[in-house]
């Protein structure tokens, strides 16, 4: 597979003389190409000669890639009354190899689902690795706050156990200031809590105005309307435990605050497209939510924003 921009762009299956050819435009930034087998083991090529870098190098047209043998783990995902959770998407996401640069960012690729033990089995991780791995656990309904972590061991297969708890969802109306229902608002909603794995998430409003959203559970969370056109005052109390529903959370929407510049640089004030400007709203001791605005040919950026901090 071959990674452009930490995305997996295109793939291909090796033949019995183990060639393959990768196809992919012309000048693409390509981070990584790696290769991995069941029972074989794993390598990664680096398009780049020191880390930290946004430089990348021209693709050599032959690379080669070694397998030299592999390790097997095993994810086991239950939820909070030690059941066992089927169709659970498990991945890895970074992963070092002796002799590399840095690690390979895989999150979204090499995906097992958990089957009807709720178990995942990677039998292809490389036994020359470097450190640990952390895997991660994509759901709609589940969250996972603590990844499970694998470190090396050649002797047997490990098994890492991932306690799940089911999302929570806020439900309510957004309405004009005239009391009518607005459809088509895009809604974000980002929260914090005890560990690093935090919720970022958007829905928009259906044709009378209704939404619907799943977060985190046990995680101080803000939901802001995020429109180009409106705004509202966010909420910035929401703390709801696994499974729970709040609803009614309402908006109004008002024209609010437009928050404009322009980005340039040096003394000539050189307009700056592609870049891109930051807005955090901060509420209580950890919610944050963050929006960009990547700037265009004018260099000008713009936040429409209701009442806050």
């Amino acid at each position: 597979a071959l990674i452009v921009d930490y995305r997996e762009l295109v793939t291909a299956e090796t033949d019995r003389e183990g060639r393959a050819t990768l196809r992919f435009p012309a000048g693409a930034k390509v981070d990584w190409i790696f290769a991995y087998k069941t029972g074989s083991g794993f390598d990664y090529y680096e398009n780049y000669n020191a880390w930290p870098t946004q430089d990348r190098l021209p693709v050599p047209e032959r690379i080669e890639l070694k397998l030299v043998g592999a390790v097997s783990a095993i994810i086991e995902v239950r939820d909070s009354d030690d059941n066992p959770v089927p169709n659970i998407m498990v991945a890895p996401w970074l992963i070092e190899t002796e002799g590399k640069i840095t690690r390979l960012n895989m999150s979204g690729l090499g995906i097992q689902r958990t089957d009807e033990d709720g178990q995942a089995l990677f039998d292809w991780l490389p036994n020359n690795l470097k450190g640990r791995i952390n895997f991660l656990i994509q759901d709609e309904k589940y969250y996972c706050a603590t990844n499970p972590i694998y470190v090396l061991n050649t002797e047997e297969v490990v098994t890492r156990t991932a306690r799940v708890q089911r999302v929570a969802t806020v439900q309510g109306t957004v309405r004009h200031a005239d009391g009518s229902p607005a459809p088509g608002i895009r809604l974000q909603g980002e929260g914090r809590g005890a560990t690093n794995m935090y919720f970022r998430g958007y829905t928009r409003t259906d044709a009378q105005g209704k939404y619907s959203i799943d977060i985190y559970p046990n995680q101080e969370t803000i939901l802001a309307v995020a429109d180009d056109r409106y705004a509202a005052a966010s909420k910035t109390d929401i703390d709801l435990k696994p499974a729970e529903e709040l609803n009614d959370v309402d908006f109004t929407l008002r024209f609010g605050t437009l928050i404009h510049g322009k980005l340039t640089f040096g003394n000539e004030r050189e307009l700056q497209a592609g870049q891109t400007a930051t807005l955090i709203e901060k509420a209580g001791d950890k919610a944050n939510l963050v929006r960009w605005f990547e700037t265009k040919n004018s260099g000008e950026y713009r936040f429409r924003v209701g009442p806050g901090t």
